[in-house]
C-alpha cells in the first residue's frame, strides 16, 4: 500500500513547493490548508483503505478489523504552527504521525525526514 504524506500549510506556495520536493519519492502527497481539511483527507484515506481491504481479501481472511489499516497511517507534515496541537490530535485519531516543519525547509532535509519516517516501519 502506498504511504501518504499530508502537508498542512496555510501558505499555498510553500505547500506546492513541499509537494514538488516530495514528488520523486514513492509516496502519495496531499496538501491541506488547515487541520480540519487534513482530518477530512485522512478520513477519506482510511475509508478507501478499508474498502480496498474488503474488496481484495478473500472472504475467509476478512475480519472485523481490517489488517491493512496499519499501513495506511498518514504522515502529517505541519508547517502551519497554529494547527500543530490540533494536528497531533488528528494524528492520534488516525494512527498517523504529526511532524512539525520549521521554515525554511531544505530539500534534502525534507526528503530525508520522509524516507526515515517510512523506513522505520510507520
Amino acid at each position: 500500500m502506498t504511504q501518504t504524506v499530508i502537508i498542512v500549510d496555510d501558505n499555498v506556495l510553500s505547500a506546492r513547493l513541499y509537494k514538488a520536493i516530495l514528488a520523486p519519492l514513492d509516496c502519495r502527497v496531499l496538501v491541506a490548508s488547515s487541520a480540519a481539511e487534513a482530518a477530512r483527507l485522512a478520513g477519506a484515506l482510511q475509508s478507501t483503505a478499508m474498502l480496498e481491504t474488503i474488496d481484495t481479501a478473500p472472504r475467509w481472511e476478512q475480519d472485523d478489523e481490517p489488517g491493512e489499516m496499519s499501513q495506511a497511517r498518514p504522515l502529517f507534515l505541519v508547517a502551519a504552527a497554529r494547527e500543530l496541537e490540533t494536528m497531533q490530535e488528528v494524528a492520534r485519531n488516525t494512527g498517523g504521525d504529526a511532524v512539525t516543519l520549521r521554515k525554511p525547509v531544505a530539500r534534502d532535509g525534507l526528503e530525508t525526514l520522509v524516507r526515515r519516517h517510512f523506513g522505520a516501519g510507520h
